[in-house]
């Protein structure tokens, strides 16, 4: 961080990582755990993670390298696994940040939430205790196609979730995914086609909900998504029918005033993750970009203050598992500065990261910061290729480089351009 940034107030987002399951989905290569709810052996598991938990909390708010005296907390995201499954103790969990650090008074507190454990009971008694947002894991309103995807839910309890949230006066998004086997590619030239992209009724949908998050289903290592696949049970859309399903949804939710702000995120005005923001653009922003994140394998990301005007930034991961996690029940490795990950970006590596980043937004990177990155002349030969546009992204600020529609659907040729590029 640079000097300028050490004299004012920094904007700071956290993270916690709630690792428990009730199951594990055919797709999914997050670190969790599977619990059951009557276990006695996991409830004592529960009940450490979370006091262990508080205790590093604690034990990083007591640490100064952090600078925590400037730093006001913007947003707070509590994700997983399923936290939503284990919601009774997360208010404490609020408590003790509250008690800790300096939160905004309008700061975005976020819960993910898998809609078979998210009901009116969950929805009240986190939003009393101070959540404002929260994001479902819906991913489809297809019955069949969610047994296939291994979620415990159906689409009668996601509608549900979302009533639930919006009747506790939550802000609510909902996550879906493209690209499913099988799934129709509809034309949009009728509105009944249109609107089988992904469910029958958008327009009572998308009244619960502001904000709605879209990933094409990808098929990870050690899934079993990847065995079906491996096997033949099950084939994809290719890369083509993805893109245009892509295409198709972006046109569908911007008829319900929703904007495309992330490259897969949307939002009605207003409504954007500010959590999302902050790991995108925050790098790009005076007061700055750094996250933490407590639990197992949840990283931070922190600029150094040295000599230099970029300054150096860190990345790391404290706990890379549960079982490293509860080994420290005080924190010590807080306390020490002992992350089990971690990576150094130098002063030239830092700007290209920061560009790379805010090329996921519709705003994009300013055309001064790129040009001072020694960056211009390869987001040119993008824009030559259509990838990226030169555009005035607000009267008083000068031009943005941002992704074109080609460009967000090839978006990992855009970003490891950047990145390598200095190399």
């Amino acid at each position: 961080m640079d000097n300028c940034r050490q004299e004012q107030q920094r904007d700071v987002a956290l993270y916690v990582h709630v690792p428990f399951c009730v199951k594990r989905c055919n797709y999914c290569d997050f670190y969790s755990t599977v619990v059951g709810k009557d276990s006695a052996k996991n409830a004592c598991l529960v009940d450490d993670y979370f006091v262990t938990l508080i205790q590093h909390i604690k034990a990083a708010s007591q640490q100064e390298r952090y600078g925590w005296d400037n730093a006001r907390i913007s947003s707070v995201y509590f994700g997983g696994g399923t936290p939503s499954l284990v919601y009774q103790y997360l208010p404490a969990v609020l408590d003790v940040m509250r008690e800790s650090f300096t939160l905004k008074g309008d700061c975005e507190i976020t819960l993910e939430a898998n809609p078979e454990s998210f009901d009116q009971t969950t929805a009240r008694t986190l939003a009393d205790a101070g959540f404002n947002r929260v994001s479902l894991g819906v991913q489809s309103f297809d019955d069949d196609m969610l047994a296939l995807l291994g979620r415990a839910h159906n689409s009668a309890q996601a509608l549900a979730s979302m009533h639930a949230a919006v009747n506790a006066g939550m802000r609510t998004s909902v996550d879906l995914m493209l690209g499913l086997p099988e799934q129709p590619l509809p034309l949009l030239s009728s509105e009944e086609k249109r609107e089988s992209l992904l469910c029958t009724d958008w327009n009572a949908l998308l009244d619960l909900i502001d904000h709605v998050s879209v990933y094409p289903l990808t098929a990870e290592e050690g899934t079993a998504l990847e065995e079906m696949l491996d096997s033949g049970q099950l084939v994809l859309p290719s890369e083509d029918e993805v893109a245009q399903q892509v295409v198709q949804i972006q046109s569908l939710l911007a008829s319900f005033s929703f904007e495309r702000y992330e490259i897969s995120s949307y939002a009605r005005a207003g409504q954007h993750s500010r959590q999302n923001m902050h790991y995108w653009l925050g790098g790009l922003s005076n007061t700055g970009g750094d996250y933490v994140g407590f639990g197992p394998s949840a990283a931070s990301m922190q600029d150094l203050p040295t000599d230099t005007a970029a300054g150096t930034r860190r990345r790391f991961v404290m706990y890379e598992t549960l079982d490293t996690f509860l080994a420290d029940p005080t924190g010590e490795n807080w306390s020490q500065d002992a992350p089990e990950q971690s990576e150094l970006l130098s002063s030239q590596e830092i700007p290209r990261e920061n560009i790379m980043l805010a090329l996921r937004t519709n705003i994009g990177a300013s055309a001064d910061y790129v040009a001072a990155a020694g960056q211009a002349l390869l987001c040119d030969e993008l824009v030559e290729k259509g990838l990226l546009q030169r555009v005035k992204h607000e009267a008083a600020e000068p031009d943005h480089y941002r992704c074109t529609q080609q460009g967000w659907l090839l978006g990992n040729i855009v970003f490891s351009a950047i990145w390598v590029s200095g190399e």
